[in-house]
């Protein structure tokens, strides 16, 4: 995602609202109540709910993670996996700065480059992820993050869920 939201240029103006634009640092917080604004590339959820069950056991514990032009798909393909393992990641576009949405944020279940998972788990159950969207950098942060986690990748126009395999490459003097 990588992109932060400029609260200080907004300090500077005296704003009282930050209306951020594309790829965000979802991780970031500050001074200043903030909306996000993705964009939204098109999916076929139902495509992707097949592609999902056709992969991944019942039960078997998946961590759904989207990248920011995907994400308005999260509730979606989250109400279709209801029955499933999948932990379909949200993230919240409206973002305060006053105290009681800190103390909400602290109280609120794991989140994950700023995607809060639906509940609570423990690192070891986090052994598969699935990230919807193209192989960019958001996907190779995850895989860092979760590096004994097999990982997926389902690409939105090519309505296809692959294996991604990282491969770290050390040089050598």
């Amino acid at each position: 995602d990588g992109y932060q939201v400029d609260y200080v240029a907004a300090q500077h103006v005296d704003a009282d609202l930050i209306v951020h634009y594309g790829p965000a640092d979802l991780d970031a917080d500050g001074p200043i109540d903030v909306r996000f604004v993705f964009g939204e590339r098109d999916i076929d959820v139902d495509t992707l709910a097949s592609a999902y069950s056709a992969t991944f056991g019942a039960v078997e514990l998946v961590v759904v993670v989207f990248a920011l032009a995907y994400q308005h798909a999260a509730e979606p393909l989250a109400r279709r996996l209801e029955h499933t393992g999948a932990l379909v990641t949200t993230v919240n576009v409206d973002r305060c700065a006053d105290e009681a949405s800190v103390a909400t944020a602290v109280a609120a279940p794991r989140s994950i480059f700023g995607r809060r998972l639906p509940r609570c788990v423990d690192d070891e159950q986090l052994g598969t992820l699935l990230y919807v969207g193209p192989d960019d950098q958001t996907l190779s942060n995850l895989a860092m993050l979760l590096p004994r986690a097999a990982v997926y990748r389902y690409h939105p126009q090519q309505r296809r869920l692959e294996t991604r395999t990282c491969e770290l490459r050390v040089r050598v003097p």
